[in-house]
C-alpha cells in the first residue's frame, strides 16, 4: 500500500511539473516556435526597398514541415524572376494566360496582365531579403527588397523597439518605407494629408507663398532658402539650397531635392516654361529626341551638344543618367504607367519630381507651374516676371463680351474616333477668357480629353460656329480636303460651309508658357480678325 501511495505522489508531482513547464513556455515565445503545417493569411506584411511605387502583397503563407513558402504578387507585369539566396523563382503563368493557351490562343509575353506572382521561401519573424528582376526598362533589372512576415500569435517582431515605425497605424510608413498591414503591400512615402508644412521638424517656417490662379500646388519658404512644394494629394517635395544639409528627422513621406544642375527632362511640356525662366543650362538630359521637338530652344540643344537624348520616359538610359550625374528626373503624370521607372531611378539617388500642371482647370493655373521650376532652379524672379507677363495679357480680355459664338475642338484619330477635351479642361477655359462658348463644356469623366463617335460629334457640332482642329495629335492638316478626306460628314458641318475652319500647330502641347497668346488669338479669331494677326491659330483653306 505504501509503495502503491508513493509512486501515485511522484506520478503527480512529474504531471504538475510538466504541466507549468508548459505553460512557462506559451508565457515566454521566442519567435522560434514551431508553427503547425497550413494555409496562412499573415498577420503582419511591411516591404522596405526600392521607390514604393511598385507594390507587393502577401495574401497566402504555406507551411509544411517547417518550411514556409510566400505567395508574392508584384503590381506589376514586368517581373520574371525572383532571387532568395542562391534559388531562382520564375514568373508564374497566370489564369488569363492559361485560359487563352487552353483556348488555342496566342499567350503573349506579359500579355494583359496586371502583375507578376511567385511562390518562393520565406522566413517568419524576421526581416529576409530577395532581389526582383524587372524587364521594363531598356534591359533587365535587379532590385532589392526586405521583407518582413508574421503570422497571428507571433510576438517577435525585430522593428519592435528599434525606433522605426512598427507601431504606426495601417498605412502609414517610417523613412524607410515599410508598412504595417495585414495581408498589405509596402507603399513607401504616401501622401499624409494630416502633415502640416508650418511645423516641419528642423526647419523654421517663414510664409506660404501667395498664387493666383493654380489649385494644383503650395509653396512653403522656411528660413535659409529652404522649400516645400506640395504637390496636392500626390506628393511633398523638400528643396535644399545650394551649400545647405539636409534637415535631421524629415518625415517619411518627404522627397528631399538638392538643388539640381543636371536634371533628366522627361515631362515635354515643362521645357518651354523652363526656357522661359533662363535655366536650360540645368537640363542636361531628355526623354525626348531632336526629332520629337517641336519648340526651337531643346531642339538646338541637342544639336549643338548641351542636351543628350538619354531614353523615353518608360526606358530612359540609366548607364547614361548615372554617368552623366543626373540629380533629378522630371517627368509627366504617364510615369504612372511604368513604376518600374520611378523604382529603378529611386534606387540610384535620384529624386523624380512629377509634374501635373495638366490637372489645371484655369490656363493661368498651369502657367503658373513655372514658379515650381523657378524654385527648384534657382530663377524665382524670372519665374515671377514672366507669370504676371501672362496674366496680364489674358485678364486684358475680361473686358471683352461673350461674343455668343459657339466653338468645337478636336481632332480625328487614325480609326474614326473624334477627340476632343472635356469641360474641366483649361483649353475650354480659354475659349470662354476668349469669349466663346465651348460645346462640350458638359462632357464630364476622368481626365482632360475623351473620344467621342462620329456620328456624337456630328449632332452636337455640326451647326457650330467655329471648328478648331487639334494638330498636335494626328499632325496638321493639309488643307480642308484633308479634312474631308477624315469623314464625309464635315461638308455638312456649318463652319465648313462658312470657311471658319482653323487648326493649331503641332507645337501645341509642348507651348506651355503660350496661354496669354493663345487666348488672345481665340479672341481674334471670334472677332473675325484676319490670320496674319495670329501667332497660335491657323486658318485651313
Amino acid at each position: 500500500m505504501k509503495i502503491r501511495r508513493f509512486f501515485s505522489v511522484l506520478s503527480l508531482s512529474l504531471l504538475l511539473i510538466t504541466s507549468l513547464a508548459g505553460c512557462q513556455r506559451e508565457k515566454a515565445p521566442t519567435g522560434k516556435e514551431q508553427t503547425a503545417d497550413g494555409v496562412y493569411t499573415p498577420a503582419v506584411f511591411r516591404v522596405s526597398g526600392g521607390s514604393g511605387r511598385v507594390t507587393i502583397t502577401c495574401s497566402q503563407v504555406t507551411v509544411q514541415k517547417e518550411k514556409v513558402l510566400a505567395h508574392l504578387v508584384f503590381s506589376s507585369p514586368h517581373y520574371t524572376q525572383v532571387k532568395v539566396g542562391n534559388q531562382i523563382f520564375y514568373r508564374q503563368e497566370s489564369a488569363a494566360s492559361k485560359e487563352k493557351a487552353e483556348a488555342g490562343e496566342k499567350v503573349e509575353e506579359g500579355g494583359e496582365d496586371t502583375t507578376s506572382s511567385f511562390d518562393v521561401p520565406a522566413k517568419l519573424n524576421q526581416e529576409f531579403e530577395i532581389k526582383a528582376t524587372t524587364t521594363a526598362m531598356s534591359r533587365p533589372y535587379e532590385i532589392t527588397y526586405l521583407l518582413f512576415l508574421k503570422l497571428k500569435g507571433s510576438e517577435s517582431d525585430p522593428l519592435k523597439g528599434s525606433g522605426s515605425d512598427s507601431s504606426l497605424p495601417e498605412g502609414q510608413t517610417g523613412r524607410s518605407g515599410e508598412k504595417a498591414t495585414g495581408a498589405g503591400a509596402g507603399t513607401a512615402k504616401p501622401y499624409d494629408s494630416s502633415f502640416d508644412a508650418k511645423k516641419l521638424t528642423g526647419l523654421t517656417f517663414l510664409k506660404k507663398e501667395a498664387l493666383s490662379y493654380a489649385k494644383g500646388f503650395s509653396i512653403y519658404t522656411y528660413q535659409g532658402g529652404y522649400r516645400l512644394i506640395d504637390v496636392r494629394n500626390s506628393a511633398r517635395y523638400l528643396f535644399v539650397p545650394d551649400q545647405k544639409e539636409e534637415p535631421k528627422d524629415l518625415p517619411a513621406h518627404l522627397v528631399v531635392i538638392h538643388q539640381p544642375h543636371r536634371i533628366y527632362l522627361a515631362a515635354t511640356a515643362t521645357m518651354s516654361l523652363f526656357d522661359k525662366v533662363h535655366a536650360l543650362s540645368c537640363v542636361r538630359m531628355t526623354g525626348t529626341d531632336v526629332s520629337g521637338w517641336s519648340i526651337r530652344a531643346p531642339k538646338k540643344a541637342l544639336q549643338d551638344g548641351r542636351m543628350i537624348y538619354a531614353g523615353k520616359y518608360s526606358a530612359p538610359d540609366y548607364e547614361l543618367l548615372t554617368k552623366e550625374g543626373c540629380d533629378l528626373a522630371v517627368e509627366s503624370t504617364m510615369i504612372s504607367h511604368t513604376p518600374e521607372v520611378t523604382e529603378m531611378l529611386t534606387s540610384l539617388g535620384i529624386p523624380v519630381f512629377v509634374d501635373r500642371s495638366s490637372y489645371e482647370a484655369h490656363p493661368l493655373g498651369r502657367t503658373e507651374w513655372i514658379k515650381v521650376y523657378g524654385v527648384l532652379t534657382g530663377h524665382e524672379q524670372e519665374a515671377e516676371a514672366f507669370f504676371e507677363e501672362q496674366k496680364k495679357k489674358v485678364e486684358s480680355l475680361g473686358n471683352h463680351p461673350s461674343t455668343g459664338k459657339t466653338v468645337a475642338f478636336f481632332s480625328v484619330s487614325t480609326d474614326g474616333k473624334i477627340q476632343v477635351r472635356r469641360g474641366s479642361d483649361y483649353i475650354a477655359k480659354m475659349i470662354a477668357l476668349a469669349g466663346g462658348t465651348y460645346l462640350f463644356n458638359d462632357l464630364e469623366g476622368e481626365g482632360a480629353g475623351a473620344q467621342i463617335t462620329m456620328e456624337e460629334f456630328y449632332k452636337r457640332a455640326a451647326d457650330a460656329d467655329y471648328l478648331i482642329y487639334n494638330g498636335a495629335i494626328e499632325g496638321m492638316l493639309g488643307g480642308m480636303d484633308d479634312l474631308l478626306k477624315k469623314s464625309e460628314l464635315f461638308s455638312d458641318f456649318k463652319a465648313v460651309q462658312e470657311g471658319k475652319v482653323w487648326q493649331t500647330g503641332k507645337s501645341l502641347y509642348q507651348e506651355a508658357d503660350i496661354v496669354g497668346e493663345m487666348t488672345v488669338d481665340l479672341h481674334k479669331m471670334l472677332e473675325g480678325r484676319p490670320e496674319g494677326e495670329m501667332r497660335f491659330l491657323k486658318k485651313v483653306d
